[in-house]
C-alpha cells in the first residue's frame, strides 16, 4: 500500500465529504525515526487543506506490521433532509 493513501476516504464519501473537509488529523508511529517521514508524506497529501495536527510516538499498534495510524476529523454540514435541533 502506498503510504501516501494515509486515510480511507470511504466513510467521508458516504457522509458527503472529502479529504478537503479534515480539520484534524493525530499520527501515532512507533518508532521515533518514522515521525518524519509520516510528516512529509501527510503535509504532502492535506498542503492545501492545512488542518490541525499531532504525532505521537507509541509503544506499539494492533498488528505488528503497522508503523503508523492516523485518526481523522472532519467537519460536516447537515445532511440535506436532516432535521435540525432547534
Amino acid at each position: 500500500m502506498s503510504p501516501r493513501r494515509l486515510i480511507s476516504s470511504g466513510a467521508l464519501a458516504e457522509a458527503d465529504g472529502g479529504l478537503e473537509n479534515i480539520v484534524s488529523l493525530r499520527a501515532f508511529v512507533t518508532r521515533a525515526e518514522d515521525c518524519e517521514p509520516a510528516l512529509r508524506v501527510q503535509g504532502e497529501v492535506f498542503a492545501a487543506i492545512r488542518p490541525a495536527a499531532a504525532i505521537s510516538v507509541i509503544a506499539g499498534l494492533p498488528k505488528r506490521e503497522m508503523k503508523v495510524e492516523i485518526e481523522a476529523a472532519a467537519r460536516l454540514g447537515p445532511r440535506e433532509g436532516a432535521a435540525r435541533a432547534g
